[in-house]
């Protein structure tokens, strides 16, 4: 019994990882037609507004908590939530709500880090990813390279939060310079949006073809950007 207690004491935080995972898994199995019903309309922006302005007055608290859902659970595109917020709401109020719930999501990813450190990295990131950008993210100018991080194409920057969270970068100079690298990015999403909530043909075309830019870029240069983050010193 007495080492029952020890053992379980000793992996306590493990097995409180493990029972979350496991209830999370439940609760996407339980609930799986309807995660898939909101994947398929996450690809149709009408779909979404009339989703999310179903809501009435609590709209703008359900898009927040879309886009915590899009931060955590980091496989769904944040260029498509962000989009339907300037869609929905607008670019500026788009814009802003994004942040809040983005922001949101990243402090739970970066507070769980903290705590559960390796234990929880090493189950949702490859370890090439984290080898890599483990080397980055361990530099003196740290601010600086999150900010590049969260501002440069190609990067996955939710899967990063984790790393982030591994780094010696306090929460508030995480949250600040990982805020103003999203923001051109952010603002352009919500503009786009916005835009195609308008039908407007001529920033719609602009927009499409600024987004296929710069993801080409991102695949196309990936490493060569990889590799000149890692000379910042």
């Amino acid at each position: 019994m007495k080492k029952a207690k020890e053992l379980l004491n000793r992996y306590k935080s493990i097995i409180i990882l493990i029972m979350t995972l496991l209830f999370f898994i439940a609760l996407g199995y339980i609930f799986r037609k309807e995660l898939e019903h909101i994947f398929n309309m996450l690809r149709d922006q009408k779909q979404i507004k009339e989703f999310i302005t179903s809501f009435g007055p609590l709209s703008k608290i359900v898009f927040i908590i879309l886009q915590i859902i899009q931060v955590v659970i980091f496989i769904i595109p944040g260029e498509i939530t962000q989009a339907a917020g300037g869609y929905i709401f607008g670019t500026v109020r788009g814009t802003i709500l994004s942040i809040i719930g983005i922001n949101i999501g990243a402090v739970i990813l970066f507070l769980l880090t903290k705590k559960y450190k390796e234990k929880l990295v090493d189950k949702l990131i490859p370890n090439g990813i984290k080898t890599k950008f483990q080397k980055i993210l361990n530099c003196k100018k740290i601010n600086l390279i999150v900010f590049l991080i969260y501002l440069l194409p190609g990067i996955p920057k939710d899967v990063l939060t984790f790393l982030c969270g591994l780094s010696k970068i306090s929460l508030k100079d995480f949250i600040l310079y990982s805020t103003l690298g999203r923001m051109p990015a952010l603002i352009m999403s919500c503009y786009y949006g916005q835009s195609l909530a308008l039908g407007n043909k001529s920033m719609i075309i602009i927009g499409t073809i600024i987004i296929l830019v710069v993801f080409l870029i991102g695949v196309i240069f990936k490493e060569t950007i990889v590799k000149s983050l890692e000379k910042v010193n």
